[in-house]
């Protein structure tokens, strides 16, 4: 995520992991639509750096927008 910070426009991330299945997902979260696009080029090299690191395959890579975001703070 360090290197990830790093990216203009990045708002955070999360990564998910299923140790029994050897699946992760990383999340991150972008400012805006403009943001997300000129992460690519930027992203794609640590999404390679990574994969060649811990012998993975990326099997995908897809975009959602938030529809709805919640917190413990919300009232």
């Amino acid at each position: 995520m360090a290197q990830l910070q790093k990216i203009p426009g990045f708002k955070g991330g999360t990564m998910l992991v299923s140790r029994d299945r050897g699946i992760i997902r990383i999340v991150a979260f972008w400012e805006s639509r403009e943001a997300l696009d000129s992460s690519f080029e930027p992203t794609k090299a640590l999404r390679a750096a990574y994969a060649d690191k811990f012998g993975a395959e990326l099997v995908s890579l897809e975009e959602f927008e938030v529809a709805v975001q919640t917190s413990p703070d919300a009232t």
